[in-house]
């Protein structure tokens, strides 16, 4: 799971805590807007410890219940965002326009019922028709489906983790050093 995707399963409509994520969003960002950068270094490296960790529960307990099968990928729903284009010149820098492929699979569940479904997350280096490894789970919200790569498994909330333990502890020691003066 990247972290567009699991900005968009928070904050969908569809979470059923959407407005409490909401909420501490918005909490958060004037927190940090309105505070001094030790408690905001706090809060933040808060927010990544807790974004890693909760992507951790998602991903096992996808990978503890969920099915493992090959699905066929048969389109791609393509998603355009805009990303600063920096330039060595002064004026010459701006926006280009990167496209995203989510791939849209097609596989069977345990009932042999042929389920076609969006993954929330984008592949590289794919083609229609050629079969990936997935995880789905059949939940009460429908279908969750994560391609199967040791990637998003073992490695991805490890460095949001490391992320949030360096910006908490170097907050919590400039907070001590501020509060010993």
């Amino acid at each position: 799971m990247k972290i567009l995707d699991f900005l968009k399963n928070t904050f969908s409509k569809n979470n059923k805590n959407y407005k409490r994520n909401l909420a501490l969003l918005l909490f958060f960002a004037l927190f940090l807007l309105f505070s001094n950068i030790e408690i905001a270094s706090l809060f933040f490296g808060g927010g990544f410890i807790y974004g890693g960790f909760y992507m951790r529960n998602y991903t096992k307990k996808i990978e503890k219940n969920g099915i493992k099968t090959k699905a066929k990928i048969v389109d791609f729903k393509i998603v355009e965002v805009k990303k600063r284009r920096r330039s060595n010149y002064p004026g010459k820098s701006g926006y280009e326009k990167i496209k995203l492929y989510f791939p849209i699979v097609v596989f069977k569940d345990k009932n042999e019922n042929e389920i076609t479904h969006e993954v929330d997350s984008n592949t590289n280096f794919r083609q229609v028709n050629d079969l990936i490894d997935i995880i789905y789970l059949n939940s009460s919200n429908g279908y969750q489906v994560l391609i199967d790569s040791n990637w998003r498994m073992s490695q991805f909330y490890i460095i949001l983790i490391l992320i949030g333990f360096y910006f908490f502890v170097t907050g919590l020691f400039a907070a001590i050093s501020w509060l010993s003066m």
